[in-house]
């Protein structure tokens, strides 16, 4: 534990004797995260169906890039009553001043013929409502249905608070899983993109029944510093019908300069801490940061010190 201490201390002073811009008022700063409940009026619901499922997808917009939510909280259902309750926090830090929306998709599960309300929670207080009518008309014989789906989006920068941040001119990892769920063996196009651009297609066959899970490499070189939506879509196949769930959302990612490891718009001495405490870590470590590993190998080291230490100063 010792030599833990002393190595993350060394990294510290590493970091700041490489910069010449180094703030001595920073090093007083006070960080935390606060419970926060969103209004209303930040918070969009939408209903939809895909392959006999109910879902609803939430988009909440944060005045800032300052907030996380931990959980999405599981779906309950009383009746023709549903609700999720999350937990939302602030970021009293300081934080990249743009408007940051964030979205997920509730599996509400095959819901009967009826009247539904769903309801959004956040620390146990209702924020948001939508009512939504399920009408069906009978069972369909997936055997005779062309549907594809991507059921999942995730990337390597996932967890990195206050959100996800990738570092420019360096890469992040968009993992896509996508299915089968119709009856016949289908052959189609995959592409990741963020927001409007693609980061890369790849095809895919697939038996009924059967998914699989795609690694695109997402290089950053080319890309603004800023907000991007993280997204997958699968083609529509021939005959398909049901093609709503054949585009997953994942969530906002921020491209930022090296070594903006919490995304606020400047590379100081509170990123060189982050790296820091993240140092010699991976996924799956205790103190693993995605944020932290700056150039996307998959480890914190000497190397992404070394590029937080060469942009220390910068800002955007």
């Amino acid at each position: 534990m010792r030599k833990k201490g002393v190595l993350v201390f060394l990294i510290v002073m590493a970091i700041l004797l490489v910069s010449s811009n180094f703030s001595e008022s920073q090093s007083d700063y006070v960080e935390t995260w606060v419970p926060y409940r969103p209004s209303s009026e930040q918070v969009d619901l939408e209903f939809w169906m895909g392959n006999q499922t109910a879902y609803i997808n939430i988009t909440i917009t944060f005045p800032t890039a300052g907030y996380d939510i931990s959980s999405w909280g599981e779906v309950t259902k009383d009746g023709y009553i549903l609700w999720a309750n999350s937990e939302i926090w602030h970021w009293t830090g300081m934080c990249a001043q743009v408007i940051t929306p964030v979205s997920h998709t509730y599996e509400l599960g095959y819901l009967e013929s009826g009247n539904y309300t769903f309801t959004f929670k956040a620390w146990g207080i209702d924020i948001k409502s939508i009512d939504f009518t399920v009408a069906r008309a009978g069972v369909i014989d997936l055997a005779e249905q062309h549907d594809v789906a991507v059921i999942d989006v995730t990337t390597s920068k996932a967890g990195g608070v206050p959100m996800p941040t990738v570092s420019k001119w360096h890469i992040a990892n968009v993992t896509v899983t996508v299915e089968n769920q119709g009856g016949f063996a289908e052959t189609f196009n995959v592409t990741a993109f963020a927001n409007s651009s693609a980061i890369g297609e790849q095809q895919v066959t697939l038996n009924p029944g059967e998914n699989k899970t795609l690694t695109f490499i997402w290089d950053t070189t080319g890309f603004s510093y800023g907000n991007y939506t993280v997204k997958a879509v699968a083609d529509t196949v021939p005959g398909e019908t049901d093609t709503i769930d054949n585009t997953y959302i994942d969530g906002v990612i921020k491209v930022v300069i090296p070594g903006d490891v919490d995304g606020n718009g400047r590379v100081n001495i509170l990123d060189a801490i982050k790296v820091a405490g993240a140092f010699g870590s991976k996924q799956g470590d205790g103190n693993w940061n995605p944020n932290a590993d700056i150039n996307g190998d998959g480890v914190v080291n000497i190397l992404d010190a070394i590029n937080l230490a060469g942009h220390f100063g910068e800002t955007v």
